[in-house]
């Protein structure tokens, strides 16, 4: 039998790994379908061949990518005591050029799980990759194996700071191709810090740029860069699906995560520079909960502060990140949130960052699009600079968007919480981390003006007192006196 990688095929290598039988002779088997080996960097391979049934299983970076049946032409191999040879062909007439290590040669039959031990040995800092014993990630190393264990479960273990450029896990260079991550990724709270991913070739780039069926929670990613750019083709184009965790997720659970930095995909069409958001670029099927953004986004359009695109549920989430999209997209496709909402439902959300088409020209407050449900969602007016929302949501002013009484329905016992007349909303598992201050609010206490009086007097006349710097008579304040009358409406949180 051998194994071999194809780097040749003629004029157009496909990157594949083939089984074959026969004694060295081209008779291929089976082969590693649509997964394909990347140049530069550390494969696992492993081939498990049950002699009495006659069936092999190849294994590529601890995924199953293929199995055959290898019948009576891998038997006659034993039977003959032809000599093992190990990086050429039987006839000797090819070599692989590259580099080996670690060979290991087993007399028994393996499964999926065995496989995954012997590869995670030194790969990580612990664990098998199942759910109950997921491998441990503590290291930029070990964050960068998770790409050869696509179906595995990881937990993060510690902080986090990548310092050298960041292939997206999913992505395999050689054919420009995608293979999903299905597996499950806690970040356990801890941060990754400094990731900065290029994307080419119209593929999705993110911390990951595809998953499905996946459950990706606790990953907090800051002062991270994912830009998509020319890629080094005939008629390059920018990546499609940008997103700080995700480039595009379908039917994945994404739970307590955030993201701060810069996310940028401006194609300069509609097809080459949308799906562009501050967490995910697009989103069917699955659920993001408890999760928020504070990234700078920007796009041609279906750009939105958390999500570009979504077809998914959205609940008790929000984006504080300014959005951009391009002068010529279309300004419904521009949000606050989402970019693009096609379906699902948002619930308990909100959106609080600067929102403009082009340089002034301001976009949607919350949602683009009309093919979401939204219940109990708002949108800063005064810091998003937009008075309407084609897809839903309630906008308000500043002063609304800072006092828990104002947010109806939401959980402010057990899911959010507030610095009242302070803060915007924020997720109570985020402790006084990167807690969001509404633009309009000084940061200084010297120079806030406190207002004091009997609240419980709310008709007729009403005594206020100024406190702090400036005060009625000084400052921006000046020409207001202390004592006098005021008649008109006062309104802000109880």
């Amino acid at each position: 039998f051998t194994l071999s990688y194809n780097t040749f095929n003629g004029a157009s290598p496909d990157g594949k790994l083939y089984v074959e039988t026969g004694n060295g002779a081209s008779r291929a088997v089976f082969d590693s379908g649509s997964a394909v080996l990347s140049y530069g960097k550390w494969q696992h391979i492993a081939l498990s061949m049950d002699r009495k049934t006659g069936k092999a299983q190849l294994w590529l970076n601890g995924t199953a990518v293929g199995s055959g049946s290898i019948g009576s032409g891998f038997l006659a191999d034993f039977d003959s005591n032809l000599p093992l040879r190990v990086g050429g062909m039987p006839s000797g007439r090819f070599f692989f050029a590259g580099l080996m290590d670690d060979w290991r040669i087993y007399t028994g039959n393996m499964d999926n799980n065995q496989v995954s031990t012997i590869i995670g040995e030194g790969a990580f800092a612990g664990g098998r990759g199942t759910s109950s014993e997921p491998f441990l990630v503590a290291s930029p190393q070990q964050l960068n194996n998770v790409r050869f264990f696509l179906a595995g479960s990881f937990r993060q273990t510690d902080d986090i700071t990548v310092s050298t450029s960041w292939t997206p896990i999913g992505v395999f260079t050689l054919t420009n191709s995608l293979v999903p991550f299905t597996g499950s990724y806690d970040g356990g709270g801890y941060r990754i810090i400094n990731l900065s991913a290029m994307a080419y070739n119209d593929l999705p780039a993110g911390l990951f740029a595809v998953t499905s069926g996946a459950s990706l929670r606790g990953i907090n990613l800051q002062s991270v860069n994912v830009t998509a750019s020319p890629g080094p083709t005939p008629t390059p184009s920018p990546a499609h699906a940008v997103g700080a965790l995700v480039g595009a997720a379908t039917n994945t659970v994404i739970h307590r995560c955030s993201s701060n930095g810069t996310v940028f995909n401006n194609g300069g069409t509609a097809q080459n520079g949308s799906n562009v958001g501050g967490l995910a670029g697009y989103v069917s099927g699955g659920s993001i909960s408890e999760s928020y953004s504070a990234a700078s986004v920007t796009g041609f359009e279906k750009v939105g502060g958390l999500v570009g695109s979504c077809n998914a549920n959205i609940n008790n989430s929000y984006a504080t990140g300014p959005v951009s999209g391009a002068a010529s997209g279309d300004v419904y496709l521009i949000s606050g949130l989402v970019g693009n909402a096609v379906g699902g439902s948002i619930t308990a959300s909100y959106a609080a960052g600067k929102v403009l088409q082009g340089s002034s020209t301001p976009a949607q407050g919350f949602a683009g699009y009309n093919g979401v449900t939204c219940t109990n969602c708002y949108w800063d007016m005064d810091a998003s600079g937009a008075s309407s929302s084609y897809g839903g949501g309630t906008g308000r002013t500043n002063i609304l968007m800072i006092g828990s009484s104002q947010f109806s329905g939401w959980d402010f016992s057990s899911i959010w919480t507030i610095q009242e007349g302070n803060s915007y909303p924020y997720l109570r598992w985020q402790g006084v981390n990167a807690i969001p201050l509404p633009a309009f609010l000084p940061t200084s206490s010297t120079n806030r003006l406190f207002l004091s009086g009997n609240s419980s007097n709310t008709n007729g006349s009403q005594n206020l007192t100024a406190m702090g710097s400036p005060t009625w008579s000084s400052g921006a304040l000046s020409g207001f006196v202390d004592g006098a009358s005021f008649t008109g409406v006062v309104t802000g949180p109880a």
